[in-house]
């Protein structure tokens, strides 16, 4: 089986194929909700800012080149 790069599934997001950001968010909603909880220790908080920067992805999703790591882009 041939697993597809964080990048190229964003670049297939990009591209129009929004169910693709389902594996992304798969693949990174636990990290980067730990990520949030370390910083604002409210777990209701780090779920809502989870969701926020799903959405704002998939708003800024013309933005992605693939050119670096997804998730610099995905911190960033």
């Amino acid at each position: 089986m041939n697993a597809l790069t964080d990048n190229a599934l964003m670049l297939q997001v990009k591209a129009g194929d929004l169910s693709r950001m389902g594996l992304l968010f798969e693949r990174y909603h636990r990290e980067l909700f730990g990520f949030l909880y370390h910083m604002s220790h409210d777990a209701t908080t780090s779920e809502d800012m989870v969701q926020t920067v799903f959405y704002r992805m998939l708003k800024y999703r013309h933005t992605f080149t693939g050119e670096g790591a997804f998730r610099t882009w995905m911190y960033h």
